[in-house]
């Protein structure tokens, strides 16, 4: 500011600054939470037809703790996160509410682990399409992201 901006009546020094922060604000909004970013995702092809498919992704979080809190799809009836447990030798799924996205770390989702489910996938979610899929957080805005499709059976991006 200058000297003169200074000067003046109080008044105007309030609507000024009303005036500043309400042009900036919007632009912070975010602030500290624009820092999410979705690596790698993918979905593995339900073998058959109409069964549940999942997805797979890594989430960085280089901004301060979030948390995963909810997944939308127009490509299934539903879609739910889920974590893998290993248990006197046998695998079983659970449905969990949220993840936790450490600051300065992030997530894994891969096969084996969390993951998201979609139920009743629409018809044609096959090898080579994709879908879109959106992440809901405590504190980042929303995420969409394009999310390629692969053969069922598949280890993702790395056939």
């Amino acid at each position: 500011m200058t000297a003169s901006l200074l000067r003046q009546p109080m008044p105007l020094v309030a609507v000024l600054l009303a005036v500043l922060f309400s042009v900036l604000s919007p632009l912070s909004a975010g602030a500290g939470y624009g820092a999410i970013t979705v690596i790698r995702p993918w979905a593995r092809a339900a073998a058959v037809a109409g069964r549940p498919m999942a997805v797979y992704l890594r989430l960085q979080n280089s901004g301060p703790d979030d948390r995963l809190t909810g997944i939308e799809t127009p490509a299934a009836a539903r879609a739910a996160l889920h974590e893998s447990e290993r248990q006197g030798g046998i695998t079983r799924m659970r449905m969990v509410k949220f993840l936790d996205l450490p600051g300065g770390g992030g997530a894994e989702l891969a096969p084996g682990g969390a993951h998201v489910m979609l139920f009743s996938p629409r018809p044609g979610l096959s090898a080579g399409t994709t879908l879109s899929l959106t992440l809901f957080f405590r504190h980042h805005p929303p995420l969409t992201v394009v999310v390629p499709v692969y053969k069922p059976g598949s280890k993702g991006p790395v056939d």
